[in-house]
């Protein structure tokens, strides 16, 4: 080191020592922007996860956090900032309605082809999936439009034998598959499968259709659109529902 090196070198220490104290500051006090959210397998799969790719573009600074499952959600501090959740919201949550579906059956292309005029239902399996909810009693009032008034000359079928013997599959993407396949009916809601269906892999096999009994709503608490990344997040996820119904 020369002289004039040797004078300068504490005070370029110190100064290099100061400026890396005030970055390491200036990054410890920037919050990262992001949002946590609670959405079911399959709304994640059948719905979410195809739009998502267009929230993430118009927000690329926010960062996503996730959690697919069936728990309830829990809301605090460290916790979820919002739930897409089927069914409303327990008091103190605020929920907004996102879809308003029908359920109605679906198959194959190549089984519905190959249906019968009569009886129709009765021949192929009526598939299920171990997170669906309700399941018996949804097929019960989807089959009581078909029947309608039964006639002593129909033979007997007993629809909650055959949805408890269909095969169950782990998961609803597992049980699309197979009935993509043509391995049966499945009972589903609109908004589940509308990509399905306008390419053609899977078709509405009967006429009849119901009104869902419950919805997918948004639920957060009150304070949770203090987050500027969650309350962009509720309106982009509005306007797809809205895009979409």
């Amino acid at each position: 080191m020369t002289p004039l090196g040797a004078r300068l070198h504490p005070a370029i220490v110190e100064t290099l020592s100061e400026l890396e104290t005030a970055l390491h500051e200036a990054r410890a006090s920037v919050s990262v922007r992001s949002v946590s959210i609670s959405v079911s397998p399959e709304f994640s799969g059948q719905w979410l996860a195809s739009r998502l790719p267009d929230f993430c573009k118009r927000h690329p600074d926010i960062e996503l956090k996730i959690a697919v499952g069936y728990q309830r959600p829990e809301f605090h501090p460290a916790g979820l900032d919002m739930a897409i959740w089927l069914g409303r919201a327990e008091v103190g949550l605020i929920h907004e309605e996102l879809l308003t579906d029908e359920e109605f059956v679906v198959s194959s292309p190549a089984l519905s082809r190959q249906l019968p005029q009569r009886y129709a239902i009765r021949a192929a399996p009526l598939l299920r999936y171990a997170g669906m909810q309700h399941t018996i009693l949804d097929w019960q009032r989807w089959y009581e439009q078909i029947i309608g008034e039964r006639s002593e000359m129909d033979p007997p079928f007993d629809i909650v034998q055959a949805v408890e013997s269909g095969q169950l599959f782990a998961t609803f993407a597992d049980m699309l598959e197979a009935c993509r396949n043509g391995q049966g009916f499945a009972l589903v809601r609109s908004s589940l499968v509308a990509s399905d269906i306008a390419e053609n892999r899977l078709v509405r096999c009967f006429v009849e259709a119901q009104p869902a009994a419950v919805s997918y709503n948004l639920l957060y608490p009150p304070n949770a659109l203090q987050n500027p990344s969650a309350s962009l997040f509720r309106n982009w996820l509005l306007s797809q529902a809205r895009a979409s119904n």
